[in-house]
């Protein structure tokens, strides 16, 4: 049968030294040990009870020796894993709030560029409409005049409000309003890059007291610590007493 420290991975294993390694033997045969006893033992006298009692000071010995050498093994890995994350984390922080000053400023460009857009649309079609109109208004002069001298001047007019509708028409912008950017990244050492505005929902608390039971979690940790302050009486939650066995080393 193949015990927990064969089945571990080689190459995780190959970060204990020999040392190491002998100590996790002796510790897991310790463990297997300890733990048939108490899968063994059945609890029918008083003797039993120390005994049992006995064996779980055992456990409590083993599991602290097994903190200390887990410790000792992992603490300069850990402090190496932070001190090359600080170093790495100036960096980071810096390029992450470079980025949302960049997203800001593209996002203020885009709405302005797109309320630019709207307001060049509505002016091109404001004059569409009045050269439109001026070009019917001449016309019908035209049809009413009573001197050729007179139709020449309106339909003169009609022709002006004419060529008024074309420029018109060709400076209202084509397609649809920017919601975007997007570059070519410049060089072969710059990527690709397409920033584009997407709406998001969010929300923002107003009054706590009018949200919904079904949004509002308990903070089960300021529940333990008013407990252990002493509160027995916190309406919609029961407080009891359960007992359980509390094992320390003497």
């Amino acid at each position: 049968m193949a015990t927990g420290l064969q089945k571990a991975q080689p190459d995780i294993l190959a970060l204990f030294s020999p040392a190491q390694r002998a100590n996790l033997e002796e510790i897991q045969a310790g463990i297997d040990s300890v733990a048939g006893e108490i899968e063994m033992l059945t609890v029918a006298t008083r003797e039993d009870a120390a005994n049992l009692n006995n064996l779980l000071g055992s456990v409590k010995t083993a599991l602290a020796t097994i903190d200390h050498a887990r410790t000792a093994q992992v603490k300069p890995l850990n402090d190496t894993v932070r001190a090359i994350n600080d170093v790495w984390k100036k960096p980071t922080t810096r390029l992450e709030e470079t980025e949302k000053v960049a997203k800001r400023k593209l996002l203020i460009w885009t709405q302005a560029e797109r309320e630019r857009q709207a307001r060049a649309q509505e002016a091109a079609r404001k004059a569409q409409e009045e050269a439109a109109q001026r070009e019917a208004e001449a016309r019908a002069k035209a049809e009413r005049a009573k001197s050729a001298k007179a139709r020449e001047a309106a339909l003169a007019e009609a022709e002006a409000a004419n060529q008024a509708l074309a420029l018109a028409r060709d400076a209202e912008p084509i397609g649809e309003p920017t919601h975007g950017v997007k570059s070519d990244g410049g060089d072969e050492t710059v990527a690709r890059v397409t920033s584009s505005i997407r709406t998001v929902w969010r929300f923002q608390l107003m009054d706590k007291a009018r949200v919904p039971q079904q949004f509002l979690a308990l903070d089960e940790k300021a529940v333990r610590r008013a407990i252990a302050e002493g509160a027995r009486d916190i309406p919609g939650l029961s407080i009891y007493e359960e007992e359980e066995i509390s094992t320390r080393l003497s």
